[in-house]
């Protein structure tokens, strides 16, 4: 693939580069979960503390899909895995009346490890066949 000369400048200077990659990367979550910018289950998502996370729930289940055995490694990055709530996000925001990032970070259910478990995209679309393209 050629790049343009107005490219190559910009392509060199790395924090354009790491800004936009940034942008396109966010922009692309929040599409493959269908969630709309600004709500709280996207702030939510967005968060150090969810990351960390759904890291917990793959180390718990130890990179293997619960629904068909699959068996990703750490070193692959959670590659073709998904972390799955077993209690939905949003039912647990509705719940406990959770209205800003600061209430949800303090809210001890929401980051129970308990409530996530870790699916392959195959068995994960199986579970949410209304969403065209998962997280």
């Amino acid at each position: 693939m050629k790049k343009r000369k107005s490219m190559k400048k910009w392509w060199k200077d790395p924090e354009k580069r790491k800004l936009v990659g940034l942008k396109i990367s966010q922009s692309l979550r929040i599409q493959r979960a269908g969630l709309k910018n600004g709500t709280l289950s996207h702030q939510i998502g967005m968060l150090y503390e969810y990351r960390l996370w759904k890291l917990a729930v793959l180390d718990r289940c130890k990179y293997i899909c619960s629904g068909c055995g699959f068996k990703s490694s750490k070193r692959k990055k959670r590659k073709g895995l998904d972390v799955h709530h077993i209690n939905r996000l949003l039912d647990i925001i509705q719940e406990f009346g959770l209205k800003t990032t600061g209430d949800a970070i303090k809210c001890k259910k929401l980051w129970d490890t308990k409530n996530g478990t870790a699916l392959c995209r195959k068995c994960h679309k199986i579970l949410h066949p209304e969403v065209s393209v998962l997280v």
